[in-house]
């Protein structure tokens, strides 16, 4: 099915979400945040652990934790802000037109729950089907994101296969119900280099077949080129930089850009050394717990200026189809 990259399907404008647990001071993981996907787009969402990315994922689904705070913002969802609808609402929308393949599939498939009962689950709250026809479906599925014995994988439990596997199968859940816009976080993360190549593969012949829109989170930037349409790289709770996939390693803009890009680089080691330094970001990340004036990448930046620390830096438009929050780029 041929991708119609017209139709916005997702349009987060200005989200601001801050974590107030109890006893502890509250954390703004979300700081103005805004992000648009279009049907049949990869949208990747690159950052370190703890820069807001997951937050941003979650907040799609409403499936942050209950000291999450929503401060503003919206997240429009075909016309309809998510944040505003009631919990009934958002049970017909979640699995059916929105979906999440979760980070580890160990963790969220059920142990003692046979693997077809689980993906057919999802099937019976928002598909009429007759038992034997969510059978033939699961059956399908499991079949579409590359087992060749699925009947012997639905009678499964998730303990008895490998990682890769559960992948797979956290995939079918995730497509059970041909959901526009499936939510990806870090889904490759668990997983050898042979078996990442092969999940991005299916996750773009899923994009290929069905034209549906994907927002992939993850920390390895390696993952995106050949994958993903656009990236937003987001540092301490801020979209900083947002581009085209080849832009964004081509010609990266903010210095934070720049350094995950470095980061991505293969060093190997020859014949004449025994060891290899590979490129670090000195510094660390700021605690959002305190967070005053200024770019908030400013200690960690080998092109800061005075002006760094003194003011917050608003977004440009230094290209078209480009946004950058930099001094570098204008006042």
């Amino acid at each position: 099915m041929a991708s119609d990259l017209s139709e916005e399907l997702v349009q987060i404008i200005d989200l601001t979400i801050t974590y107030s647990p109890g006893g502890s001071p509250p954390v703004r993981a979300s700081d103005h945040a805004s992000l648009e996907i279009h049907r049949g787009a990869v949208i990747g969402v690159l950052g370190e652990s703890g820069s807001g990315k997951s937050t941003l994922a979650s907040a799609l689904l409403r499936l942050l934790p209950s000291h999450a705070q929503y401060e503003s913002g919206s997240v429009m969802f075909r016309g309809r802000n998510l944040l505003k609808l009631r919990e009934p609402e958002l049970r017909k929308v979640r699995g059916k037109e929105l979906s999440l393949i979760p980070q580890d599939p160990a963790l969220s498939l059920n142990p003692v729950m046979r693997v077809g009962d689980q993906i057919a689950e999802v099937v019976r709250a928002h598909m009429a089907m007759s038992g034997s026809e969510r059978k033939q479906h699961v059956e399908e599925l499991l079949r579409a994101v590359g087992f060749d014995q699925p009947q012997q994988i639905c009678s499964a439990y998730p303990y008895q296969l490998s990682g890769g596997q559960r992948q797979r199968v956290a995939i079918a859940q995730a497509i059970a119900c041909r959901p526009v816009l499936v939510i990806a976080d870090e889904p490759t993360s668990k997983l050898d280099a042979a078996l990442q190549a092969g999940i991005l593969a299916l996750l773009s012949e899923i994009r290929r077949r069905d034209g549906t829109a994907f927002l992939v989170i993850s920390h390895d930037p390696t993952i995106f080129p050949g994958f993903a349409d656009r990236i937003a790289v987001m540092y301490a709770g801020r979209v900083v930089e947002e581009g085209k996939t080849e832009d964004i390693f081509r010609r990266p803009l903010h210095p934070y850009t720049q350094a995950l890009v470095r980061l991505s680089e293969r060093y190997f080691v020859n014949a004449r050394a025994s060891r290899v330094r590979f490129p670090v970001i000195d510094g660390e990340a700021p605690d959002l717990t305190r967070i005053g004036v200024g770019c908030r990448f400013e200690p960690r930046c080998p092109e800061r200026m005075q002006v760094c620390t003194n003011c917050d830096p608003q977004e440009l438009t230094p290209e078209p189809f480009r946004r950058v929050s930099c001094f570098k780029y204008g006042s």
